[in-house]
């Protein structure tokens, strides 16, 4: 998992905006009729807001086709449905992996869910034991969220069997479900409420706190209580951020298994590994295009429109690296578990190496002017 070196980065930040904050009113308006401000809320309000509420929705529909499994009566096609949308539910999460800042860092969200990879040896005794299921929090990181569901559900890229899935198997999925969805919904809510959902009050029920430190939405929060550059500042280049995101997937997603562990693969049951890294490409995508897509189409309200107007180079220099990391990682052969020592996996590692380099350059840039 990524290391979360945001607190440093911050108190840094505090002081370079203290010493530059005659500056700041100029940068709100930078860039002609497109201003700094507009770009940054367009990322909040079209980007970071609804793929965490798709992920919400996804999450919801997961733990209600997992609840209606009962042991003994469930059928190949119920497991089928219910695994499938677990990928839907995952995938949707790790298109928001390139903007863990605001309510995911602040209640540690990732490191409880997405802990990876799966100790199945405790897994394994775990389903052994007569130990109570209802707990995940009480159990290891390693075998709770995400990969524990995917690990029940699938195995060499394949979904299990419903004969295959033991009791105490169904009765920790339909465990780990409730205790994820909770925790997609605690970032969704805490970004922007629920908006009528009932989210909001399944929190309150379970007393999960979703706020921000001043009692308002994560949105108000770092629209208010942040300066522009504070906020740039975390979203490009925080650990939490963009460039956190870029580093994650270069040197631990791509070239550890690569060069020293080839154990440390995320999603190697369900082998989805490299479609994950193209959703962590997109959540990059996203912030810089502001869309839900990350596709490269016209928006005139974007990071990307913002340096096409200030500093085309570096506008051009981004787009060019995005593609040169997409094209990379479609370059690797799948599945990622069996091809995890192809040359082509450093190339891609390279590639987002220099992707975080340039984002880097974003991030100065905007600091400066």
């Amino acid at each position: 998992m990524r290391k979360f070196l945001h607190l440093f980065l911050l108190s840094f930040i505090l002081i370079f905006v203290s010493c530059n904050s005659n500056e700041e009113d100029g940068n709100k308006q930078n860039g002609g009729a497109l201003s700094l401000e507009q770009v940054l809320t367009n990322c909040i309000d079209r980007t970071i807001i609804p793929l965490n509420a798709k992920t919400a929705l996804y999450a919801d529909s997961t733990y209600n086709s997992i609840e209606a499994l009962q042991y003994g009566h469930f059928t190949q096609a119920q497991i089928d449905k219910a695994a499938n949308l677990f990928l839907n539910m995952r995938l949707a999460y790790e298109q928001s992996e390139g903007f863990f800042l605001g309510a995911n860092a602040n209640y540690s969200i990732d490191s409880d869910i997405n802990n990876w990879p799966l100790d199945h040896h405790s897994f394994d005794q775990l389903m052994a034991s007569n130990k109570s299921l209802s707990d995940p929090e009480s159990e290891s990181s390693s075998i709770v969220g995400f990969h524990a569901l995917e690990y029940i559900f699938f195995r060499d890229g394949h979904i299990r069997s419903f004969s295959a899935i033991s009791e105490r198997e169904l009765t920790y999925a339909k465990a780990l479900i409730k205790h994820l969805r909770i925790k997609l919904f605690q970032v969704e809510c805490g970004w922007n409420d629920d908006n009528g959902k009932g989210h909001v009050t399944l929190l309150k029920l379970n007393g999960v706190p979703y706020l921000a430190p001043d009692g308002t939405t994560y949105r108000n929060y770092m629209l208010t209580k942040y300066t522009l550059r504070q906020l740039a500042a975390a979203l490009i280049s925080g650990d939490h951020g963009l460039v956190g995101q870029t580093d994650e997937i270069a040197y631990t997603k791509l070239l550890r298994p690569f060069s020293t562990d080839s154990t440390y693969i995320e999603s190697p049951y369900s082998q989805t590994s490299l479609i994950d890294l193209e959703y962590n490409l997109q959540s990059v995508c996203a912030i810089w295009y502001g869309n839900t897509d990350g596709v490269p189409v016209q928006n005139k309200i974007s990071l990307d429109a913002y340096f096409q107007k200030n500093n085309l180079a570096l506008a051009t220099k981004v787009q060019q690296q995005l593609q040169r990391c997409d094209r990379a990682l479609r370059n690797i052969a799948s599945p990622f578990v069996n091809h995890c020592h192809d040359n082509s996996v450093k190339i891609a590692s390279d590639e987002f190496v220099a992707l975080s380099d340039v984002l880097g350059e974003v991030g100065d840039y905007i600091q400066s002017h």
